[in-house]
Parts: structure tokens; C-alpha cells; sequence
């Protein structure tokens, strides 16, 4: 497929999400599960309140997760692929959705501020989406780190497979493959040769750093101001 045909592509996969987000919003669906859980991680299900995550804990659909400082976090989720979150980061488990019979679905993950690592598994190359406030990334067979800037400009690496990059701002596509890396802002696209912030525990779920599952001495979840006692948390 032409540059052409790859990028307008784009705009079919979020409408086939959108589809995707109204049949399943009505209920709660486990997804994925807390695979590693380092200090303090906190989830808002849709239509719940916020809690402090720990490992073995189920991800659900539309479920937002959010890391403080030193946090970090690692889910498995149930197409085999893994999802790192680094400190004070944001993230949306917008869409998702597999069967494992016929080896479809979609998955759309949004990233509001923060870095995190995105290894594919079995999700159909091209199936699987992460939005930032001024990019699309559509993954093909992928391990991508991105990281999203307070001021929402995004800059992504790609280590294995390639993806399609469309800047939600300046409306310029750009294909990123192995090894190479690109930044999304105000002002267009550009390369990134830099490096990201640690994007949490590895893929393999064996962090050099053991993870502190805390229980009862959890902090807690953060006062008003971040996502606490909003069911889907601010800038989502």
C-alpha cells in the first residue's frame, strides 16, 4: 500500500474505534491486567472512583491510569501486548477489543501527558492507535515509546515495526520505521534523535528495579487538582 492509501487509512481505523467505544461502554470489561505495579499507580474505571492499583489487578475498558512521581507501571493486555507507563503520566485505555478466535480488533490508547512503551502482540497490524493532543499513531507490528510534553508537542521512537504518524495540529503525515524517531508540535513534524524518559518496567515484566506493591501503606490517590473525583480524569 501507497504512502497515500496508508495514511488516509488512518482516518477509517478511528472511525471503526468509534463504533468499537459505543457497543462496549456500557459495560465494564477486563482487558488486561497489572502485570508490574511500581510506588503509586491509580485507576479511574468509567463511572467509578479513583483506586490505588496493584500488580494481578484487572485493567477494564475505558480505564484511566495515572503514575506520580517515581510511579510506574506495566499491563498485559489480553492480545499478549504490554503497555509501560513512566512517572506522572496519563493514560486512557480509550478501546479494546480482541478476539482471539478470528485474531481481530482494535485498540485505541490516549496519552495526555507522561511517557509510555507500546509493545504489539497479537492485535492485527494497524489495528492499534495512540493518540496524543497533537498526534496519531497508527502502529504496524510495533515497539514505539512516546512521550507527550506538558505543553502536548510529542516526540516517538520506534525500535521494532514502523508507524503511521498523523499531526493532529498541522494535518502532515509522516511514516516513522525501526530505529527512527519523529516530533509532532504546533510548528509540524520534525526527527527526533534525542532520548525519551524512562517509559516504566520493561515489556519482559522484569524490571531491574523490584516493584514495591504497596498495600496498606498505599498513598493516597491525589487531591483535587489531578484525575481524583473525576470519573475520566482531567486531559484524558
Amino acid at each position: 500500500m501507497g504512502p497515500v492509501g496508508r495514511f488516509s487509512g488512518i482516518a477509517a481505523v478511528l472511525a471503526g474505534l468509534c463504533v468499537v467505544v459505543q457497543a462496549a461502554s456500557a459495560a465494564t470489561v477486563d482487558v488486561g491486567a497489572m502485570a508490574v505495579v511500581q510506588r503509586a499507580v491509580y485507576g479511574v474505571p468509567p463511572q467509578g472512583s479513583q483506586v490505588v492499583k496493584r500488580q494481578g489487578d484487572a485493567v477494564v475498558f475505558q480505564e484511566a491510569l495515572e503514575t506520580v512521581d517515581n510511579g510506574a507501571a506495566l499491563v498485559r493486555f489480553i492480545d499478549d501486548s504490554t503497555l509501560s507507563i513512566g512517572a506522572n503520566s496519563k493514560v486512557l485505555i480509550d478501546a479494546f477489543v480482541f478476539d482471539p478466535q478470528k485474531t481481530e480488533g482494535n485498540a485505541l490508547i490516549r496519552i495526555s501527558i507522561g511517557t509510555l512503551r507500546y509493545v504489539t502482540g497479537d492485535m492485527p497490524k494497524g489495528k492499534t492507535v495512540i493518540k496524543t493532543p497533537t498526534a496519531t499513531l497508527v502502529l504496524r507490528g510495533t515497539d514505539v515509546t512516546v512521550h507527550v510534553h506538558p505543553d502536548g508537542s510529542t516526540d516517538a521512537t520506534v525500535d521494532g515495526g514502523d508507524v503511521d504518524a498523523h499531526n493532529d495540529v498541522t494535518k502532515d503525515d509522516t511514516n516513522i520505521p525501526t530505529g527512527q524517531g519523529a516530533s509532532f508540535g504546533n510548528s509540524g513534524n520534525s526527527d527526533f534523535s534525542g532520548t525519551n524518559p524512562p517509559a516504566g518496567p520493561g515489556s519482559s515484566g522484569d524490571p531491574s528495579d523490584p516493584p514495591e506493591h504497596r498495600r496498606s501503606d498505599s498513598p493516597e490517590p491525589p487531591s483535587s487538582g489531578s484525575s481524583s473525583g473525576n470519573n475520566s480524569g482531567p486531559g484524558y
